[in-house]
């Protein structure tokens, strides 16, 4: 059977990125949960973000790792082609930019800049153009902060304080600057939509510049750095739009780099325990950065995790002693997809979610093993996301039905028949059953069959007519294939059926017949009225059986 799989991209620079690192060699991970042999063909449905389409990129799977696959794609493909093409496209648009000044690099608003002295580094702080009032520019210092305007918030930074300041901006989805002050200097950090986009230190941190670190990193040479730390005396501009202008760096890759540079920075200054800070709110800053904002949860919780692995087990024990006995609850408004786990890491807060436990507990149901158990514990609690009480709290296990049930009944609204039994529009009437079947047992058994407030209840009969009545609808195949073509596009339909077919003329040569079956099965499904699909699976059939 061929599987299908997703991908799907956060901004064009991660797809860019990723095409150059990866699929421009033939190559593409993509998550994926079950069972699944290397070697298996499959069709990744690659959404390339800003041009808003999906393009069917056949390939094989060639490593299972955990919670991913690793792809090797097809680069023969039309499909492929397309892809490349929109690529190329994508790098004429932004160089036409740059060249024309309607796109720049900036690390302060035009005709302040300044060249770096004779022999210095400075610190590359990109930015796109973003017009702001000259009253603004001319009153803004270097720290980011216009003067006049009052902190409101500050504070002192001890053991794990800056880590706390983090969480809290993010959770407040702060716009501004918070200023750090510390024994080794000052640290200012720009932050939009809640999340780090730069950090500017003063003195200047040698070894956490662009150039030395991308040096180091091999992606240019000591003699490009020297060239281009020469290029920013001379000019003006700042190291990443000399070393773009150098053609050293292509755009993507400068954003890529530029956000390892702030997540290092960030991390050093969680290191921080003395100090103090103040956090200033700003409706826009002075210039607009290219970065995107730093997912903080994932961040901090990387780093807590590496924390705690690199510490004795003895001492993180001593670390969980006082809630060994007190009763667990998982914030459930805390944003956990920020959290990017992996998948064990995610099923491990799931099974936090189904109750309240004692900390000692937990080790008992946990899907890992006592030592990433606890790990993993330590970390999720320094975060805020799981939280120890003295006494037992049965809302978080009522908070969290509600939740689902929530969540499953918004989705329903805005789906078809298919989605809803969380079905492949392709599905047959065996998968439409089988489908339909596991729902129903999920919702039914929702709360390990025990009663739920009659608000609940009333949520979960929603979800289980909703079911039915889908059900109802794509159960026959006449009904299912009619629902289909009023549902989805005939050129769609059609294009889908190829694919399914392709794919069974390519397991023909390895003769893995049921896989073939499968594939033609699909294709005819979609599109009954074409002959050569039905005559070969009819020859198909014949061969399997031993009758042809």
């Amino acid at each position: 059977m061929s599987e299908t799989f997703a991908r799907s991209f956060e901004s064009l620079f991660e797809f860019l990125d990723t095409f150059r690192t990866d699929i421009r060699d033939g190559f593409l991970n993509v998550p994926a949960d079950g069972e699944f042999e290397a070697g298996a063909p499959c069709v990744v449905m690659l959404a390339v973000p800003v041009f808003d389409e999906e393009l069917p990129l056949e390939g094989e799977i060639v490593d299972v790792e955990e919670g991913g696959l690793v792809l090797r794609l097809d680069e023969t493909t039309p499909e492929f082609e397309r892809l490349e093409g929109l690529v190329e496209l994508c790098g004429r648009f932004i160089e036409e930019m740059l060249e024309t000044g309607r796109f720049k690099i900036a690390g302060r608003p035009a005709g302040t800049a300044a060249p770096t002295p004779q022999g210095a580094v400075a610190e590359d702080a990109p930015a796109a153009p973003g017009p702001a009032p000259q009253a603004a520019v001319a009153a803004a210092p270097d720290d980011g902060v216009p003067f006049g305007v009052e902190p409101a918030q500050s504070g002192e930074i001890d053991e794990g304080g800056f880590r706390d300041v983090l969480m809290g901006r993010y959770l407040d989805n702060f716009a501004g600057v918070v200023r750090v002050d510390h024994p080794l200097g000052t640290s200012t950090v720009f932050f939009e939509r809640g999340g780090p986009v730069q950090v500017r230190d003063e003195p200047v941190v040698i070894e956490e510049c662009l150039g030395v670190l991308l040096a180091r990193a091999g992606r240019i040479e000591e003699a490009d750095l020297k060239l281009s730390l020469e290029r920013m005396n001379e000019t003006g501009k700042l190291q990443g739009e000399c070393l773009v202008d150098m053609g050293l760096l292509n755009f993507p890759v400068l954003v890529m780099a530029l956000m390892k540079q702030t997540e290092m920075k960030v991390l050093r200054l969680c290191e921080l325990d003395e100090g103090s800070f103040e956090a200033y709110p700003l409706e826009r800053h002075v210039t607009k950065f290219v970065t995107p904002p730093l997912k903080v949860p994932g961040v901090l919780f990387k780093m807590l995790r590496k924390s705690y692995d690199e510490q004795s087990a003895g001492i993180v024990a001593k670390r969980q002693e006082p809630y060994l006995d007190q009763y667990s609850r998982v914030e459930l408004d805390f944003p956990v997809d920020d959290l990017q786990l992996k998948k064990t890491e995610l099923e491990f807060l799931e099974i936090l979610q189904r109750r309240s436990y004692r900390l000692r507990q937990i080790f008992s149901v946990s899907n890992m093993g006592r030592r990433q158990t606890a790990i993993n514990l330590m970390g999720l609690m320094d975060i805020g996301v799981l939280v120890f009480d003295s006494d037992e709290d049965q809302s978080q296990v009522i908070g969290n039905y509600r939740s689902k049930l929530d969540t499953k009944i918004r989705a329903m609204m805005d789906q078809n028949h298919f989605e809803q039994l969380e079905l492949h529009w392709s599905a047959r009437d065996k998968d439409v059953e089988e489908g339909y079947q596991r729902l129903k047992a999920e919702w039914t058994e929702l709360g390990d069959g025990a009663s739920l407030p009659a608000d609940l209840e009333k949520m979960r009969a929603s979800v289980l007519e909703s079911l039915d009545i889908a059900y109802g609808a794509i159960k026959d195949k006449s009904a299912r294939q009619s629902y289909r073509k009023e549902t989805y596009e005939s050129q769609q339909i059609q294009f889908s059926a190829d694919i399914f077919f392709r794919q069974a003329e390519m397991l023909m040569l390895k003769k893995r017949w049921l896989e073939v079956i499968n594939n033609l099965e699909r294709a005819v499904e979609l599109v009954p009225q074409n002959r050569r699909y039905a005559q070969a699976l009819k020859t198909v059939r014949n061969q399997a059986h031993g009758t042809d």
